[in-house]
C-alpha cells in the first residue's frame, strides 16, 4: 500500500474571512496540500448564496479528482451536505441521514482502491448539540464503522478532543492528533481542535498537522497515512 495523504476541510460553501465566496481559493488550499483523499464539509450545491454552482463537482474538476456529493438539506433544486474528493478510483459509495430537529446531517462512504487495496473513508459534519451528536455517534457513526476494516473517518465534529462525544469515538478508532496547540476553528484566530482524522489500526498516522488557511472559518488539518 503506498503512502496516503489526507485532509479534512469545512470549506463553509467557500466563504473565507474577507466575507467573499471565493471556491477557486479553497481549490488553491487543497492543491497545495497535495492530498489524495479530502473529505468536505459545508458544501453548496445550487444555492443563490454561493453562485449556483455545484462545488463538488467544480472543485473535483479543477484538481482532477473523482468525487462524490451528499446532501444534508435540500431546498427545491438548492442541496447542502458533504462530499469526498480522491485521486483513486472510488469503487462505491452511500450516505447515511443523520436526522434532527434542528439541521439534519450527514455521514457519507466512499470506498476507494489503490495498490489493489480497498479502504473505507468517510467524512461527517456532527450537529452543535451534545445530546445529538452522542446519539448519531451511538446509532449511526459507531454501527456503521464497525463493520468495515481499513477505516479512515474525517471530519467536524463540533466537540473537543476531551469530550464525552469524542473519548466515545477514539475508543474505537485512533486520532491522528495534530501537534499540541494546533487548533482547526476559528481560523482568524484558533483556539479549539474540532476537527478530526481518526483512524483504525491498518494505519500508521506517520505526521498531522493543522494548516493555516483564510478560505474558510475552519482550517485544514492533513495527515499522513502509512499501511502497516
Amino acid at each position: 500500500m503506498p503512502n496516503l495523504r489526507v485532509v479534512t476541510y469545512n470549506i463553509r460553501h467557500g466563504l473565507g474571512l474577507d466575507d467573499r465566496v471565493d471556491l477557486e481559493r479553497v481549490g488553491r488550499v487543497i492543491s497545495e496540500l497535495e492530498a489524495d483523499l479530502v473529505g468536505l464539509q459545508e458544501v453548496d450545491r445550487g444555492w443563490r448564496r454561493s453562485g449556483n454552482m455545484d462545488q463538488a463537482r467544480y472543485l473535483a474538476e479543477i484538481l482532477d479528482m473523482n468525487h462524490v456529493f451528499a446532501p444534508a438539506i435540500s431546498r427545491g433544486t438548492a442541496q447542502y451536505g458533504n462530499a469526498i474528493l480522491s485521486r483513486y478510483p472510488i469503487v462505491f459509495w452511500e450516505y447515511f441521514p443523520l436526522e434532527s430537529r434542528w439541521e439534519p446531517r450527514v455521514l457519507v462512504r466512499a470506498v476507494i482502491e489503490t495498490g489493489g487495496i480497498r479502504l473505507n473513508f468517510y467524512t461527517t459534519h456532527l450537529g452543535l448539540w451534545r445530546r445529538e451528536r452522542m446519539r448519531h455517534i451511538n446509532d449511526v457513526l459507531l454501527p456503521v464503522i464497525s463493520r468495515e476494516r481499513r477505516v479512515i473517518l474525517t471530519g467536524d465534529f463540533n466537540c473537543g478532543p476531551d469530550s464525552p462525544e469524542m473519548r466515545k469515538l477514539t475508543g474505537v478508532l485512533r486520532d491522528a492528533s495534530p501537534p499540541e496547540g494546533q487548533f482547526t476553528f476559528p481560523s482568524a484566530g484558533p483556539t479549539k481542535r474540532i476537527d478530526y482524522v481518526l483512524y483504525t489500526g491498518d494505519w500508521d498516522a506517520v505526521e498531522s498537522r493543522v494548516v493555516s488557511a483564510e478560505a474558510s472559518d475552519h482550517n485544514p488539518v492533513l495527515t499522513d497515512f502509512s499501511w502497516t
